[in-house]
């Protein structure tokens, strides 16, 4: 790594000028320790999404690092679902998904993730067997069977995961594909008053230090992190929004990782039903911060499940504009494969204002002529 410089007065945490010199011996450095943590993308496990995500023929895409992405939808679409699946297919790679949520415990993101992987084995369309999805009421129910039979005993998590095998539906095949990623994937409390941009900070910091060298961050949801008072005054809602936003943009590039952050919809958007990337709540920074969106939006059932349309309204690395058909099983919580591309002419993304054609005079900039 280059030294700072010996007469340095950039304030705390700004980062000193590189000559291209320098930013060579950094990629070198990578290449050295033969790293291509910073190179590669980090696939999402959906094989109909990631190819359209920075893709290429000798490579699969996914979310890159030092790119922000924004997860985004109205409340229930299956926004939190999306993420976690996502991260569960990221850890079976050996890839660390850090997953803070200010909205669940870890106990019910455990559940959640038990359920969506039975899904994976109830097979995929019309093959799917609904009599082999687990619910989050089942797990209830045996541990409550538990409670009764094993009140007083020494209930440990290998005793644990035994017994609640009995009351899964192919018990050996979830479990297999459970734990995959069991050991891979770091699930957070956000607490809403102590969970700020500093602490998201450090738990990146600490899976470093502990030799882990691809990670991603997910952020459920953007809205809620708590930022502290700023110049001496606490911040407005926008503002703070703003703030957070640049704060995960900012440790993106700085530990050169992929930060997912998921996002809610503001009124307006809610009242038109249909949801795009500017319908985000927060102000124009939305918009622009993130390096990708992906916006989900309920459409129409089929083959007995819920259908997910997926876009990917903004893109850096690949496509944009694109829409994507998935089945989604809310009571495992799952996401089912491969998804289904939406034809154009099925295509939501014209009625987005910002894509629209802009009527003749309307928004130009006025032409001012010099003084004669």
């Amino acid at each position: 790594m280059p030294k700072p410089k010996k007469a340095s007065s950039l304030p705390i945490k700004v980062p000193h000028p590189l000559n291209l010199n320098e930013a060579a011996q950094e990629v070198a450095s990578y290449i050295g320790q033969g790293d291509t943590s910073i190179f590669e993308p980090v696939p999402t496990g959906f094989p109909t999404l990631d190819p359209l995500l920075g893709g290429s023929d000798d490579q699969t895409g996914g979310f890159y690092p030092e790119d922000l992405w924004l997860l985004a939808g109205a409340q229930g679409v299956g926004k939190t679902s999306l993420a976690l699946q996502m991260a569960h297919n990221i850890g079976k790679e050996d890839i660390l998904p850090i997953f803070v949520c200010y909205e669940h415990t870890p106990i019910t993101l455990w559940e959640r993730m038990i359920c969506q992987v039975s899904g994976i084995v109830a097979g995929k369309g019309n093959k799917m067997d609904h009599s082999l999805l687990v619910k989050m009421a089942d797990l209830r129910k045996a541990y409550q069977d538990m409670i009764e039979s094993y009140r007083g005993d020494d209930f440990g998590q290998e005793k644990l995961i035994d017994e609640l095998l009995k009351y899964l539906p192919q018990p050996q095949k979830v479990w297999a594909e459970f734990a995959k990623a069991a050991s891979h994937v770091w699930l957070i409390k956000g607490d809403p008053l102590y969970t700020t941009p500093d602490a998201l900070e450090s738990y990146v910091k600490m899976a470093q230090d502990e030799g882990h060298k691809r990670i991603v961050l997910f952020v459920d949801y953007v809205q809620r992190i708590p930022v502290s008072p700023q110049y001496g005054r606490l911040l407005g809602t926008m503002e703070r929004i703003e703030f957070s936003l640049r704060v995960l943009k900012g440790i993106a590039m700085t530990y050169l990782i992929p930060v997912v952050g998921v996002s809610a919809a503001d009124a307006e958007g809610l009242r038109k039903g249909r949801i795009h990337l500017e319908n985000m709540w927060g102000n124009a920074t939305m918009q622009y911060e993130p390096d990708g969106a992906l916006v989900l939006n309920r459409d129409i059932p089929k083959d007995g499940a819920e259908r997910v349309r997926l876009s990917i309204e903004k893109s850096r690395r690949g496509q944009s504009e694109i829409e994507i058909w998935y089945p989604f099983y809310g009571s495992a919580y799952h996401f089912g494969f491969p998804g289904e591309r939406v034809p154009d002419d099925k295509s939501w993304q014209n009625e987005r204002v910002s894509l629209q054609p802009r009527k003749e005079g309307v928004g130009e900039f006025p032409v001012l002529l010099e003084e004669e």
